[in-house]
């Protein structure tokens, strides 16, 4: 069961997403905050784009008669992959919060403080409004003068915050989560259930979790 949320932080109507994903290969869709938009705009030059489209709509190649012979030989033989499990066993729990009206330096201390890279951020009103990763305050500290601790007081963490949030459920599958955060650019996920947050889920969660099932499979 792939379960997926998205959170309006301006209504605060949290509603479910109703659609598959794939690795992305589209613009970035409506979903996405106006953060990524821009962030997504900057790195894509527009006529790169536009040729990879037209690309992308050619037809593949049809397989010759002994190609799809052997595909077929392979797929009837191939061992059938085992599920890699579902969020709620993977997952970081419980999750570590901070207000959107602290800084980044209040963030970055509670970040080093329990050795974690992600900070959930709450408004007023303790509902879920933005995801902080230390990749953010990276360009803070690598000043040549060895961290620009002003700037970081200075700086809110409502700067940080978005209009919409994707999340997941704790029963969601594993392997759907990595097509989800290829697609919205994201690189960890909050986990909800009865409308809280009970974890969150990185890109290294599912890479460790795919590891350790290739490495026991192939002992097997």
């Amino acid at each position: 069961m792939a379960v997926f949320f998205v959170h309006d932080v301006r209504t605060g109507l949290v509603t479910p997403l109703d659609r598959k994903f794939r690795v992305r290969d589209i613009p970035p869709t409506d979903e996405l905050t106006e953060i990524q938009k821009v962030h997504s705009k900057a790195e894509t030059d527009p006529e790169d784009f536009k040729d990879h489209r037209q690309k992308s709509k050619q037809k593949p190649l049809e397989p010759s008669a002994s190609q799809q012979k052997a595909i077929s030989a392979y797929q009837e033989v191939k061992p059938a992959r085992s599920p890699l499990g579902r969020v709620k066993n993977i997952m970081s729990s419980p999750v570590l919060s901070i207000s959107k009206d602290k800084t980044l330096e209040d963030a970055w201390r509670i970040m080093q403080k329990y050795e974690i890279h992600h900070l959930v951020i709450l408004d007023e009103e303790q509902k879920y409004c933005g995801m902080l990763s230390d990749k953010k305050i990276v360009p803070f500290l690598m000043s040549p003068q060895g961290g620009n601790l002003e700037e970081m007081q200075k700086s809110s963490l409502n700067a940080f915050c978005h209009e919409s949030l994707l999340s997941t459920h704790p029963e969601t599958q594993v392997e759907d989560l990595a097509p989800a955060l290829l697609e919205y650019g994201l690189d960890a996920i909050a986990v909800f259930e009865n409308q809280q947050i009970v974890g969150i889920v990185t890109h290294p969660d599912i890479l460790k979790t795919i590891l350790l099932k290739e490495s026991l499979e192939a002992d097997a």
